[in-house]
């Protein structure tokens, strides 16, 4: 969580629209990351499903 909020925190990320309106799906926790980067045909099934549900959120916080 600490490198996502470093990320967001920074210079020219901070101001973006995305970032101020929250509209953000970070990938957190050790066994989330590992499923979705790099994805296989295993992990992918298991972490697809949560990593569309933080997408969906972030594109309703983007209005979209």
């Amino acid at each position: 969580m600490r490198a996502a909020r470093c990320f967001v925190g920074k210079a020219g990320v901070a101001d973006s629209a995305v970032v101020t309106r929250g509209a953000v799906a970070p990938i957190i926790g050790q066994e989330f990351v590992y499923s979705v980067s790099p994805p296989t045909g295993l992990s992918l099934k298991w972490g697809l499903s949560r990593y569309l549900d933080l997408l969906a959120k972030a594109a309703e916080k983007a209005g979209g």
